[in-house]
């Protein structure tokens, strides 16, 4: 079964695939980051062709788009062919919220611009069921009539809030301690998710 993360930036990345190096899942990542703007979209166009062929080794493919922007773009374009070409796509973002006004909100955002990005299509968010939150976490299922579906989840308000991150002083090496924390204390809760 073939899954898909397209989260915002390089800290989502890391603690998506420290979750699936603990599964052992074969596991591979794009980082847009470690593009210049130019070349990134014939790697990117590569890579997600790449894991969507039956050959592909891997299981996973975890893609950061480096900020909400890109993400919400990248999502927005692709998602009904991602949603039809691979059996799990997990979106995680910053909801910006600690409530569930947070999911309201990028629900529409989403249902708008992917209307705007498949005129002529009735592509759209038509219901979003909640599977699981926590004080930190919710995760949600999507639906597009007539394509399928997809979860979002969802940092309440953002990951490095979250994990506490002093984003002016922490060196990169305890932020990522601290990011593995956040996995530690929600182990359950992604695998419920992503395991599933």
């Amino acid at each position: 079964m073939k899954h898909i993360l397209l989260g915002e930036g390089k800290y989502d990345a890391f603690l998506l695939r420290k979750f699936y190096e603990r599964e052992r899942c074969e596991i591979d990542t794009f980082l847009r980051e470690e593009f210049g703007r130019s070349a990134y979209r014939n790697e990117q166009t590569n890579c997600v062709r790449s894991f969507i062929e039956r050959r592909s080794p891997y299981d996973v493919l975890i893609k950061s788009e480096g900020g909400k922007t890109p993400l919400i773009e990248f999502v927005t374009t692709e998602i009904v062919h991602l949603i039809r070409n691979i059996d799990k796509v997990v979106l995680v973002i910053d909801l910006d919220s600690k409530d569930e006004e947070g999911v309201t909100v990028l629900k529409d955002n989403l249902s708008e611009k992917i209307k705007d990005k498949h005129r002529g299509s009735d592509f759209e968010v038509q219901s979003v069921d909640k599977i699981n939150e926590n004080e930190q976490l919710i995760a949600v299922k999507m639906d597009i009539e007539s394509v399928g579906d997809f979860i979002v989840i969802g940092c309440k308000p953002n990951l490095e809030d979250i994990a506490r991150i002093d984003r002016q002083n922490d060196t990169r090496d305890v932020k990522k301690e601290k990011i593995l924390r956040i996995l530690d204390d929600n182990c359950s809760f992604f695998q419920d998710i992503l395991l599933t």
